[in-house]
């Protein structure tokens, strides 16, 4: 297989992973980041056509007992004073860090970075 053959399959894999990763952030399922108790982070709340985009700082994070059913809950706080809104929010609708900027939609590198090296084992598990 040429180089030439290699690099357009890569980037047909890399186009369609930024096809999935682009779906899950529409429908909120981007939940890789891992919060703890005081960070001000940006969510995702609501239901089907009402789901927004919060900040808020996290309260505390509620794991639920083994056996039990249901996911693991971050209770956040947005707001201030009176106006302030305490929610229960599944820790995978949590996006990021109030500090890191939003992700760009559709871009998975940076210009300036390398591509995956097109280890098949560790593309297969992504796109899986």
């Amino acid at each position: 297989m040429s180089a030439a053959t290699k690099i357009a399959a890569l980037n047909a894999r890399i186009a369609t992973l930024q096809a999935k990763v682009a779906e899950l952030i529409e429908k909120g399922d981007a939940g890789d980041f891992v919060a703890k108790v005081g960070d001000e982070v940006v969510y995702l709340f609501g239901r089907g056509e009402n789901v927004q985009e919060y900040t808020g700082k996290v309260l505390g994070i509620r794991a639920p007992a083994e056996g039990e059913k249901g996911g693991t809950i971050a209770k956040i706080i947005s707001g201030e004073g009176y106006d302030a809104e305490v929610r229960g929010v599944f820790v995978s609708k949590i996006l990021r860090l109030a500090s890191d900027p939003a992700p760009v939609q559709g871009h998975l590198f940076a210009a300036d970075e390398a591509e995956p090296d097109g280890d098949d084992a560790v593309l297969e598990a992504l796109e899986g």
